[in-house]
């Protein structure tokens, strides 16, 4: 199991260095998201669909070829509700990786709670206002990508530009059923590195050694691998593992271990887990093989749970 652990955990040292990203090169500091045929002057136009003529073909959740900290203004209006819910929060995190400190973000989207009230008070006996606000919450649905996936309300909002390191600096409502957001960056909050894993075999065992603290199994493999080709995306495999009953029994049994695993050194960590777990102290091997696997990307949730499982261990609680 070490071997493997090792192996997996040395892909987020490496994760890029196979792949070769020509930067994308302006003067410009105003990114336009997901522009559609909303092409702007001053801007550079990002969007999925080539037949847009952006400036940029991309997926506005991997902006891989714009600069960290580079940019000053994103605009993303009527963006965010087309993707997986599970993609979101690593998207802001993606744009919060290109924008400067201090740089602006405005985005637009639909507000589920205000949608309702609308309907409730003024499609009353008129089958086409429900049948146009419909449309506008799902998505006009004439091609691939023109699909709503989300809605929002303002707790939401809140909670995700906090937890993407975003102020929010102003919230109003348009047209009764739209939410726009001005909100500034004020902390670094970029994606998980595990996302940047190239393989979808090497994430997904990245992914279980993670949460799961061990490699994948054959099964979770296959039917893991079928969801990332049919299009479910990477963020919606993460949440399935964090809330599976294995997950959550893991979890429990780290109870008691939280203020160890936050200790700042390794060395620190490796003594106090030691005596916690085998009530030892850290011998020279110990030190040895878990400090080079720490080093190495090991999670020291993984050197819980090896020391737990460990004959030692098991020995000393007969």
């Amino acid at each position: 199991m070490a071997n493997i652990l090792d192996k997996v955990s040395s892909l987020f040292n490496i994760k890029n260095k196979d792949v070769q990203h020509t930067p994308f090169s302006s003067s410009l500091t105003h990114l336009n998201l997901g522009c559609g045929y909303d092409k702007r002057d001053g801007y550079i136009n990002v969007d999925l669909n080539s037949v847009h003529s952006p400036d940029i073909v991309a997926d506005v959740s991997d902006l891989h070829m714009l600069n960290d900290c580079t940019y000053e203004y994103i605009l993303a209006n009527d963006i965010l509700e087309h993707l997986n819910r599970h993609k979101i929060e690593n998207t802001l995190k993606e744009w919060n990786r290109v924008l400067t400190v201090s740089g602006h973000l405005e985005i637009q989207v639909p507000s589920i709670v205000d949608a309702v009230a609308l309907l409730q008070s003024k499609g009353k006996g008129n089958v086409e206002f429900h049948y146009t606000l419909l449309q506008n919450l799902f998505g006009s649905q004439y091609y691939p990508g023109d699909f709503h996936h989300y809605s929002f309300t303002k707790e939401i909002l809140s909670d995700l530009m906090k937890e993407t390191g975003f102020k929010i600096e102003s919230i109003d409502l348009v047209d009764d059923w739209l939410f726009t957001v001005h909100a500034t960056k004020v902390e670094h909050r970029y994606p998980d590195e595990l996302y940047g894993v190239k393989n979808n075999a090497d994430f997904l065992d990245a992914v279980y050694i993670k949460y799961l603290q061990r490699s994948i199994d054959g099964a979770g493999l296959a039917s893991m691998s079928d969801l990332l080709q049919q299009g479910i995306p990477r963020e919606a495999i993460v949440n399935m593992v964090r809330t599976s009953p294995e997950y959550k029994r893991i979890q429990i049994e780290n109870v008691g271990y939280e203020e160890l695993l936050e200790l700042k050194s390794d060395n620190e960590f490796l003594n106090a887990i030691y005596l916690r777990v085998l009530n030892r102290p850290l011998d020279e091997h110990g030190s040895s093989h878990y400090g080079l696997r720490l080093q190495n990307g090991t999670h020291r949730e993984v050197i819980v749970s090896e020391l737990k499982n460990s004959e030692e261990y098991k020995q000393a609680h007969l």
